[in-house]
């Protein structure tokens, strides 16, 4: 799976993949690992070509390096489980915490400037996606 996240982000589409792993693991019934024609499968399901992707996972060597890399840097700045999460490469919050907790490391890595909502309305309002799609909520 890592190896093939490699692959799609050097095609410029690893969120792509990664959303369809998210899918496959979280809201599919078929386990989503430990069958490369599954990995396959998924990396279809997400627009990659097939063959492409089988490739990829033939062959160990594939990405194997940037994989390597990737454990390294995890190693090198304390990542021992997951969730972790890591902010502008300064600040690092690791398993799940309150939302002041993440608002106060964004805002150590942001610095001084307020910190911009993307998909905000000129209120504030930030856009929320659920099950039924995405909308702006009303404030009281």
């Amino acid at each position: 799976m890592h190896r093939l996240l490699h692959w799609a982000l050097e095609l410029g589409r690893q969120e792509a993949l990664l959303d369809a792993l998210y899918r496959a693991n979280f809201a599919e019934a078929a386990p989503a690992f430990g069958s490369t024609d599954r990995l396959v499968q998924i990396a279809e399901s997400a627009g990659f070509d097939g063959a492409a992707a089988h490739a990829v996972l033939d062959d160990p060597t594939a990405y194997a390096d940037a994989v390597r890399a990737d454990e390294e840097t995890a190693k090198r700045i304390g990542i021992g489980g997951v969730p972790f999460f890591v902010f502008d490469g300064k600040y690092a919050v690791s398993g799940a915490q309150p939302p002041e907790v993440f608002t106060e490391a964004l805002t150590k890595a942001r610095g001084d400037e307020p910190l911009t909502v993307i998909g905000s309305d000129a209120d504030g309002n930030a856009e929320a996606c659920g099950p039924d799609g995405c909308e702006l909520p009303q404030r009281d």
